[in-house]
């Protein structure tokens, strides 16, 4: 087997994306059909189609679900101060109060930023959420 085209990577990111995103409208309907008000999603959710880090950031999709799939917090892209989240992602939150996410105990990838340490990681959002919350 070859190696992946730009074009591969880009429809493997876009399929992550949906996926990631039928995680989140799942937990969305199940927490209403309980009486559970969700936590909103942001504009730029990594957990709403059609954004781009739901569909141009396969790095970001990747951590996202190695978040959900290990339990490691992940923070919200679009609420930040001086460049930290300030929150816990809404889609994240949803998926696991609502267990819509992926049936998996581990995620055998490393985190982004134990790839490329010009990325956004763990030592950065330490702070957010004692343990290593994840942008």
């Amino acid at each position: 087997m070859g190696s992946l085209t730009k074009e591969d990577m880009a429809e493997l990111g876009r399929t992550l994306g949906a996926k990631l995103a039928s995680f989140a409208d799942q937990a969305e309907a199940k927490l209403r059909a309980s009486g559970v008000e969700p936590e909103d999603r942001c504009a730029s959710c990594a957990f709403r189609a059609g954004t781009v880090p739901n569909t141009k950031a396969p790095a970001t999709g990747l951590d996202a679900l190695k978040c959900l799939v290990e339990r490691h917090p992940f923070g919200c892209h679009h609420d930040k101060e001086d460049g930290l989240p300030t929150r816990l992602c809404g889609g994240f939150v949803n998926i696991l109060a609502a267990e819509t996410g992926p049936k998996l105990t581990e995620a055998p990838w490393p985190f982004s930023d134990e790839i490329e340490p010009k990325l956004v990681g763990r030592d950065v959002v330490g702070r957010l959420a004692a343990g290593g919350a994840r942008v």
